[in-house]
């Protein structure tokens, strides 16, 4: 191994018992002048305990000779196997202290962190104890962990998912606040509106009664819509069925691009309350010709308690989707269904199907089922989860249905030749059916902003303007 000859660039400073070295010229850290390498001045030597900078050093004992100023100098390296022994000296010091033999009297454990308890002192951790940002018990699959506000140890799931659905509901009055025609009423007919675009389909030899009701949700809303069974019916014929329905506008739909590629899913999400039993929810397009149906179940230990659905669904890209001011989407939630509307589950199919085979027949006896929180929602990015909760103002529920349904109470009509014109008070989807009026009653010049009335005697009257679809 080739020695190294002795550095001595520039000149030195050092007072008389001083430990501090300054150099003028030299290059000492840049020369690897390191601890353990000598300082010589003629016949002294002294050991160089640290090297400050290019023109610093300190020595380990205080200088023993004269003053230095400006004087010429030597430093000798140390040969690189004493540098060696040294460093490794350094290491085994510092390692010294009791934490290798620490570390060597753990016996390694799938999952197992070594952790100091103290000084020489360690143990092994589970690594869910520390907190696993991968799975329990930090967090469900796609929700962020929740973390401490100090150590930052994952401690729980937040419940906030990393990706979701947008906020963006498709559906109208989904929190069921206007009633404009029926209010609270409770009816067994067929497609009665028990709240603004919500009605039902039955067609049963069985009775029952479906109504709006004032029962708070989990999310605190007002109002329900309940569907209760009070005369069974066993025996479904084919053509049978209960559900509840809201038929969506192609305008609100026709973001979602379905009927080609490219499309947007959707997913669904809502409340429901009934007796245990599997269920079916159904999509279809406006003609009806295209449709999908997904179950979902009540278990034992949820009859009769409310719990919220999650559906994610695929878009159809076969298929006419409106994307007009006509019917572009039938959404429908199916208590019962006879063997014409029963369809295999989780696929796009033609026709209208609206339910899964082997569901619940939801009329087989006496029960009370309740729907509430109703949300729709693109999903572009495939999340399948819905959006956190956010409930519409009543003013924008209610714009949104005057555009199907209005009601004028306390109208003066005029006689034909005072006939007037009346604006409607929002827009509606098209010309709407206008009812009520007395004796000779006409409505004339319908548009979907406004029209003109005129009868026979003049009067007070309640008209109804319907524009749904």
């Amino acid at each position: 191994m080739a020695v190294r000859p002795d550095y001595d660039v520039g000149t030195v400073s050092v007072a008389p018992g001083g430990t501090t070295v300054t150099g003028v010229g030299s290059l000492w850290a840049a020369a690897d002048i390191n601890r353990g390498d000598t300082f010589k001045v003629k016949n002294l030597d002294a050991i160089i305990a640290s090297v400050d900078s290019n023109t610093q050093i300190t020595l380990k004992e205080p200088w023993t000779g004269g003053v230095l100023a400006a004087s010429p100098y030597a430093i000798r390296y140390q040969p690189d196997g004493s540098r060696f022994t040294a460093a490794l000296r350094t290491v085994a010091e510092k390692l010294g202290n009791g934490n290798l033999l620490a570390l060597a009297g753990l016996t390694g454990a799938l999952d197992k962190i070594p952790m100091f308890t103290g000084a020489g002192a360690m143990t092994l951790v589970s690594r869910q104890d520390l907190g696993d940002v991968s799975g329990p018990p930090s967090s469900s699959s796609g929700r962020l962990p929740m973390f401490t506000d100090n150590t930052g140890k994952v401690i729980g799931d937040s419940g906030v998912y990393a990706k979701t659905a947008l906020q963006r509901n498709l559906i109208v009055n989904p929190i069921f606040e206007v009633s404009q025609e029926n209010g609270s009423s409770a009816s067994g007919a067929a497609f009665f509106y028990a709240a603004d675009q919500w009605f039902d389909s039955l067609l049963t030899s069985g009775v029952v009664s479906f109504s709006r009701v004032a029962s708070k949700t989990p999310r605190n809303s007002q109002y329900r819509l309940r569907m209760q069974v009070t005369t069974i019916d066993t025996s479904l014929a084919a053509g049978e069925v209960l559900a509840i329905y809201q038929a969506i506008e192609g305008f609100r739909l026709s973001s979602l691009g379905w009927g080609a590629a490219g499309a947007t899913p959707i997913v669904l999400r809502f409340g429901f309350r009934g007796p245990t039993g599997t269920y079916s929810i159904s999509i279809a397009n406006g003609d009806q010709s295209r449709s999908y149906v997904t179950a979902f179940t009540v278990s034992a230990g949820q009859a009769n308690t409310d719990i919220e659905v999650i559906k994610a669904i695929p878009a159809d890209t076969t298929g006419t989707w409106n994307k007009t001011n006509i019917a572009g989407m039938f959404l429908g939630i199916t208590l019962a269904a006879g063997a014409t509307y029963m369809t295999a589950p989780d696929v796009w199919t033609l026709g209208n199907k609206l339910g899964a085979i082997g569901m619940t027949n939801g009329l087989g006896s006496a029960g009370t089922y309740e729907l509430f929180d109703v949300g729709l929602y693109p999903d572009p990015d495939n999340a399948g989860q819905p959006p956190n909760w956010i409930a519409p103002f009543f003013a924008d529920s209610l714009s949104d249905c005057l555009r199907y349904w209005q009601t004028y109470v306390s109208l003066v009509i005029e006689t034909g030749t005072l006939a007037q014109s009346v604006i409607f008070s929002s827009p509606m989807r098209t010309a709407p059916t206008v009812t009520g009026g007395g004796s000779g009653f006409v409505a004339a010049a319908i548009s979907n902003v406004h029209a003109q009335f005129f009868q026979t005697t003049r009067a007070y009257q309640t008209l109804t303007l319907n524009a749904r679809m």
